[in-house]
């Protein structure tokens, strides 16, 4: 696998709050800017693709979910090994998740600004028989703040009150201005949660840029899950990644399809990728397809080892 890097370790950024006008903090100011905008060229291209699996693909999972290109190139992939197990002694898989996204462009309109990552779990195919979906025993990260930026922004509170004598004379008028300089703070956030039932199948994180830093979000993430189920059976992900850019407002920036809405699910087959341990098997790259990890609940295990958001706070 991969070694994780976390892409939020950055020094703390201190400076005035700078030119660009997607701070979504509640500030009591408003703020006029008018630019242009290459309107063929300068907005990302939000149409997702299709991968297809191969036969093969059908038992082991292909690597590459997906890869969208357009002002930003948007890259998932299953990392190798597959790892399997137990975990409360059920069977149990860790599967490692990695999501790039690459800017082809240093114009800010094209930044990611947050990101929404959803992964669900499903029988391949279901049966009734054998009871509830796979089921999510574990995940990270959880709640993780990134280092924290710090910044200044300048509000001015301007009154003016006239009056107008009953007479009819002159109107009188006082102004008052008051000046205030206020601290701002921030950080990148990474939150997620399990969802669905009876088995709680999906896992939804939502990640934020730090809005003062405003460099969007990190660039590579490293995403574990700990999938289970109360006997070996063939079970499928769907992987949906929407992202928010800074060029898009409103409604069409919360939930825009990047990846995973017209690509194919990733198949496990538990047969399958014991049979590929037994046989020492390997990608392209010389890198096993799956390994046995033993107890996931062993003392000297960590979740956090397999993932690029490790680092404390500060």
């Amino acid at each position: 696998m991969a070694n994780p890097s976390d892409s939020s370790r950055a020094s703390p950024a201190a400076g005035s709050l700078d030119q660009d006008l997607d701070l979504d903090l509640d500030l009591d100011f408003t703020r006029a800017i008018s630019f242009s905008l290459d309107t063929t060229s300068a907005v990302p291209t939000l149409g997702p693709s299709r991968t297809p699996n191969t036969e093969e693909e059908l038992s082991i999972p292909r690597e590459t979910i997906a890869d969208v290109i357009g002002s930003s190139r948007l890259h998932a992939e299953l990392v190798r090994p597959i790892r399997l197990g137990t975990y409360n002694k059920q069977p149990a898989s860790l599967l490692c998740f990695h999501f790039s996204f690459q800017r082809l462009s240093e114009s800010w309109f094209t930044r990611v600004r947050a990101a929404t990552i959803t992964i669900e779990f499903l029988d391949a195919p279901w049966d009734a028989s054998k009871g509830a979906n796979p089921s999510v025993a574990d995940f990270y990260p959880v709640d993780y703040n990134g280092p924290t930026s710090y910044g200044q922004v300048v509000k001015n509170t301007n009154a003016t009150l006239q009056v107008a004598p009953l007479s009819g004379g002159p109107s009188l008028g006082t102004g008052y201005s008051h000046e205030v300089t206020v601290p701002l703070q921030s950080e990148l956030h990474v939150h997620g949660v399990r969802t669905g039932r009876p088995a709680r199948n999906k896992v939804v994180w939502n990640v934020g840029e730090d809005q003062l830093k405003k460099d969007g979000v990190p660039r590579e993430m490293w995403m574990p899950i700990i999938v289970t189920s109360k006997q070996p059976r063939r079970f499928s992900a769907k992987v949906t990644v929407s992202a928010h850019y800074a060029i898009i407002r409103g409604q069409l920036a919360n939930m825009v399809p990047v990846i995973g809405k017209m690509d194919e699910p990733l198949y496990f087959d538990p047969a399958a990728l014991e049979a590929a341990i037994e046989e020492n098997r390997t990608g392209l790259d010389g890198t096993p397809i799956a390994q046995n990890m033993g107890d996931f609940n062993e003392k000297s295990f960590s979740l956090a080892d397999y993932s690029s958001f490790r680092a404390s706070k500060d």
